[in-house]
């Protein structure tokens, strides 16, 4: 009876970690880019970019909340090598609560289970500052 139910045990426990889905790490952001360029934080936090079945050549940004008016640009940039970043995303508020579900390429081959970061830069506007949060999947 002891042996019979430590199999049972073992066995779904070996079920539970099995089953857990792998998802694209995420993490949140919130960037501030300025006109003049001063007193700016355009980067994101360093996120490592899934592999396996999960791999895309892609990044996904999501914009929860927008401040300001006018546009940021947003670019997705390998931490080792900044050769290897994407093409650029649009952010303002016209895409705020917008989900991404789309994404946008890389320009050449991006690597998995390396670090990425979001980067910004102040595209145009009337604002002197701009302010974003939302997620970002590399």
């Amino acid at each position: 009876m002891r042996k019979t139910s430590r199999i049972i045990i073992i066995a779904m426990l070996m079920l539970t970690f099995f089953a857990i889905p792998v998802r694209a790490a995420t993490t949140s952001f919130t960037l501030t880019v300025t006109k003049d360029g001063q007193n700016q934080d355009p980067k994101s936090k360093r996120t490592e970019k899934a592999g396996g079945a999960n791999w895309e050549n892609k990044f996904y940004v999501t914009n929860d909340t927008f401040t300001g008016i006018g546009t940021m640009i947003v670019t997705s940039i390998n931490l080792k090598d900044s050769r290897i970043a994407s093409n650029s995303k649009v952010l303002n508020l016209s895409t705020k609560g917008v989900r991404d579900s789309k994404g946008t390429e890389y320009k050449t081959t991006a690597p998995s289970n390396q670090y990425y970061y979001l980067k910004a830069v102040y595209g145009s506007g009337l604002s002197k500052s701009l302010n974003a949060t939302g997620r970002y999947t590399p």
